[in-house]
């Protein structure tokens, strides 16, 4: 059954545009996940086997994410219910609760893990540009003070073209309003962050979406301005996204 979008690595992509760290310089990957949808257990699962890939071990790859999880708030739903794979607190202790809500987390080269770096407030509607500006500020500010130089932002959730990607389902918002942020939105919240970023790339190398039809023309033409390659899929994906 053909559900909808989710994100990968990219490695292919980083091998293709000669980005991989080694080839040009250090990499900031960012991935921008919002499974708070009826994609979480594949976004989960995506993840994990992001958490488990080569690339982000490399000690010249900085790696930063925003995990938005399902909060219904009923016990025994899967997958709401249990911890996330293969995370840990900043402390380096495992995280045993179980996980709602958004998070930024960072892989921490030390301890060799993916840590929690920042626990938002509350509920948190992932379609918001503000809500993905402050990540991309977040994440851009420690990948300049740490001196990468190639940048790359990628997404991960339900695509809609033209129309643009997201579905922030969170029970409390339902009915009132849509679930959908617009390409122009995200293109306004990522530019106005490398502009706000001392130090900050005038464009990213690579910007991404492992969700379904962001490769219509009508997505590449409004995304072109802020990115010197485009990374998507023209057709829909399974939930597993790309592999």
């Amino acid at each position: 059954m053909i559900v909808s979008c989710i994100a990968r690595t990219f490695v292919a992509a980083l091998l293709a545009a000669d980005l991989l760290v080694g080839v040009r310089g250090d990499l900031c990957f960012m991935l921008y996940q919002m499974a708070d949808n009826n994609l979480e257990s594949f976004i989960r699962d995506d993840n994990a086997e992001l958490i488990q890939s080569e690339l982000i071990k490399d000690p010249t790859v900085t790696t930063w994410i925003y995990f938005d999880a399902l909060n219904f708030g009923t016990p025994g739903e899967f997958p709401a219910d249990k911890p996330l794979e293969n995370i840990y607190n900043a402390d380096g202790s495992e995280l045993t609760e179980r996980y709602e809500g958004s998070r930024y987390f960072t892989y921490d080269h030390g301890m060799s893990k993916m840590i929690v770096d920042t626990t938002l407030p509350g509920e948190q509607n992932s379609d918001s540009p503000d809500v993905l500006y402050n990540f991309a500020v977040h994440a851009l500010t420690d990948c300049v003070a740490k001196g990468s130089t190639d940048y790359f932002f990628a997404f991960s959730s339900h695509g809609g073209g033209f129309a643009g990607f997201g579905g922030d389902e969170n029970i409390a918002r339902r009915g009132r309003r849509k679930l959908l942020q617009s390409n122009y939105q995200i293109v306004d919240a990522l530019s106005q962050a490398l502009t706000d970023v001392p130090g900050a790339p005038e464009k990213y190398d690579v910007l991404g979406f492992d969700a379904c039809l962001m490769m219509s023309l009508g997505a590449l033409d409004d995304f072109h301005g802020i990115t010197k390659f485009y990374l998507a899929s023209e057709a829909v994906e399974p939930g597993h996204g790309r592999d």
